[in-house]
């Protein structure tokens, strides 16, 4: 009777723990939405997509909200691991839910301003939890009557890392004539890389330095003259620079630079400032014409070319003349920075007088690396009117694609196969025994060579019968190298086999190449020694074998040369 009268007990206290447990579920469901990838500073989720949001449903009793859940307080906090770190307010302090209808949401801004402060959070796992307590209820002070949480992320920031514009055009120490400046000037950057994923805002600024001013100075304490944002786009056309520009003397100089923004205003870096100048004390006209560019020779790295120019010129009020230490012919790469060498000008540069038009003819070498396939040729010299302080520097320049260079290497190289090596029949085999000589024309100075190949490129057998031959007439038998030495320590051979495992039988490379052990060092001669394989000949057969080798040798810095010898062997059985 005692076990029974325990067990029914049990029964009513858990009936009564699920009912009492059922009825402080006042308000239920509560949904709660949190924006993709969270922001850590919990004051962005306000704006953040999709919007947080919180969603609940209260308990309805005689078609009215149920007093306790009207008269709720509503608490929000961030959990981790159980613990609080976000959230001002507890159940006594938490504002009223307000809740007047069956349903209630709070979203954005309002179901931020939950928590009572701001909060960054650093990269973990957290909760979002929403509780409701009724003042009073079931007996109790401050009850809760409804519970939900949402787990959420703060993920690692990794920055993407960009590559801010760069400055095209107007170039660095670029020079405009009032004329030009007055027409449509544009200004030209490369975009921001990589890619962003939303879309770029340039601004484009310039500015005047004043007498005295560097273009650091300027920049940090003058206004710009021209400002412009563009979205998306890596250039701007100005329509006329003068009117924001005050000249000096004739002389106005400028600095720009290029900064780049986000969506959300990150910045992505700007350009480095790029110097120009707009003068109006040049009346003339400059052209520059190529006519002549040809490839001469190669040495020490660098192609030589012959270069002959027209230059045009024409002012009514000044000279065009040659008489300080930057003028003459400029050649220039595409940063306008002097780089290579320019030598032997044809004529000597003169003045171009003014009044007239004049036309000058120059020749001259141009000295530029192998690697480079276009300059920039370009005429420089000082404009000078009969007032000594009023100078400027008309420039004009073209840009030209270099031709390449013949190969001259192999004219200087002589590749000796002469020796006498008459080949040798061992077995059916056809043997050699090559010298090889390589000198340097005409110091005959030690040439350092990384490799020589023998490439077999011709093979020819006349019989005299077919029947002198046995069954095997597999041609993939005969005419390839089997064996192959090098008599100088410095090579090492490849014996010149590869097996082909497909049927067990062995296949010979046409082609025998010979590697150096030691790439510095110099070798001017040396015997190689082959076998080529030939059919077999049965018993008291001849035939005649003749063959053709290119022997190649190539250098430390890649360069090759070559040459061919064939030989004629009677061979008998």
């Amino acid at each position: 009777m005692n076990k029974l009268i325990s067990k029914l007990l049990v029964v009513v206290c858990f009936f009564f723990a699920t009912w009492a447990n059922g009825q402080n579920n006042l308000i239920s469901p509560i949904t709660i939405n949190l924006p993709t990838n969270p922001p850590a500073n919990t004051a962005d989720w306000a704006t953040a997509l999709p919007p947080v949001m919180i969603l609940a449903q209260g308990k309805m009793q005689n078609g009215q909200v149920n007093g306790y859940v009207q008269e709720s307080r509503i608490l929000v906090t961030i959990k981790n691991s159980g613990n609080k770190i976000c959230g001002s307010y507890t159940p006594q302090t938490a504002p009223l839910s307000n809740f007047n209808t069956g349903t209630k949401n709070w979203s954005g801004a309002n179901a931020i301003g939950l928590l009572g402060q701001d909060c960054i959070l650093k990269p973990g796992t957290y909760e979002l939890c929403v509780q409701f307590y009724a003042p009073y209820y079931n007996g109790s002070t401050n009850a809760l009557i409804g519970e939900s949480c949402k787990t959420f992320t703060i993920k690692e920031n990794t920055k993407e890392s960009y590559s801010p514009p760069q400055n095209i055009s107007p170039a660095n120490e670029k020079k405009f004539t009032d004329k030009e400046a007055k027409t449509p000037l544009l200004f030209r950057w490369t975009p921001v890389i990589p890619k962003p994923q939303t879309p770029v805002t340039y601004k484009l600024r310039v500015w005047q330095l004043m007498q005295g001013q560097t273009a650091t100075t300027a920049i940090k304490g003058n206004r710009p003259v021209v400002e412009r944002e563009v979205k998306g786009q890596t250039q701007f056309v100005k329509p006329n620079l003068m009117g924001d520009i005050e000249m000096f003397n004739g002389t106005a100089n400028l600095v720009w630079r290029v900064s780049a923004t986000g969506e959300q205003n990150e910045s992505f870096g700007e350009s480095e400032p790029t110097a120009f100048m707009v003068n109006s004390n040049s009346d003339y006209t400059l052209g520059i014409k190529v006519t002549k560019l040809e490839c001469v020779k190669t040495e020490n790295g660098n192609n030589i070319y012959n270069v002959c120019i027209t230059s045009d010129y024409q002012s009514n009020t000044k000279n065009l003349t040659f008489n300080n230490a930057g003028s003459g012919i400029n050649v220039t790469n595409v940063s306008y920075t002097p780089a290579y060498t320019v030598s032997a000008i044809t004529p000597a540069l003169v003045a171009q007088n003014s009044g007239s038009a004049t036309t000058k003819n120059y020749c001259f070498t141009l000295s530029v690396p192998i690697s480079q396939t276009s300059v920039i040729i370009g005429i420089l010299g000082d404009d000078i009117n009969p007032n000594p302080s009023v100078t400027t520097q008309p420039f004009a320049d073209t840009t030209v694609t270099l031709p390449p260079c013949a190969c001259t290497f192999c004219d200087n190289i002589k590749i000796d196969v002469t020796g006498n090596a008459p080949p040798s029949q061992n077995g059916n085999n056809v043997k050699f025994a090559q010298p090889i000589t390589v000198t340097s024309l005409p110091s005959n100075a030690p040439i350092n060579i990384k490799a020589i190949t023998a490439e077999i490129l011709y093979v020819d057998i006349k019989k005299e019968d077919e029947q002198c031959y046995r069954c095997d007439k597999n041609s993939n038998h005969y005419g390839k190298f089997i064996d192959a030495k090098c008599s100088n320590q410095f090579f090492k051979t490849n014996n010149g086999i590869a097996s082909l495992p497909v049927d067990g039988e062995v296949v010979f490379k046409p082609v025998l190449q010979l590697n150096t052990q030691n790439t510095g060092s110099p070798l001017t001669n040396a015997t190689l020694s082959f076998e080529i394989a030939a059919p077999d000949l049965n018993r008291c057969c001849k035939d005649v074998v003749t063959v053709c080798i290119k022997y190649t040798i190539v250098t430390v810095d890649c360069k090759s040369c070559s040459v061919i010898k064939c030989y004629t062997l009677p061979r008998q059985n």
